[in-house]
């Protein structure tokens, strides 16, 4: 799965879903190795998140908007997984 974002950087990703049940909050699965605080940097007050299952382009997308607010990430893993929550303001 590709994820952009509107700052205009992509990702490969595990999965992403959102809105959690009763909340305002969005949760991705990026598969990046970097440090958390560049991919934070890159990630937080982006005002929309695309994702494409797809690598073409034209596949259908699914569209976040207004998850602005960077809530949580963690990583570590040796795969270069990273964990991170988005939510609304």
């Amino acid at each position: 799965m590709k994820v952009t974002t509107s700052k205009g950087h992509e990702y490969e990703a595990a999965w992403a879903h959102g809105p959690l049940r009763g909340t305002q909050q969005m949760m991705m699965e990026l598969i990046d190795g970097r440090r958390l605080s560049e991919i934070a940097a890159e990630i937080e007050e982006c005002s929309e998140i695309r994702t494409r299952k797809g690598e073409k382009a034209g596949e259908p997308e699914t569209v976040y908007t207004g998850y602005t607010r960077l809530a949580a990430i963690s990583g570590g893993s040796e795969e270069g997984r990273t964990l991170i929550t988005l939510a609304r303001e």
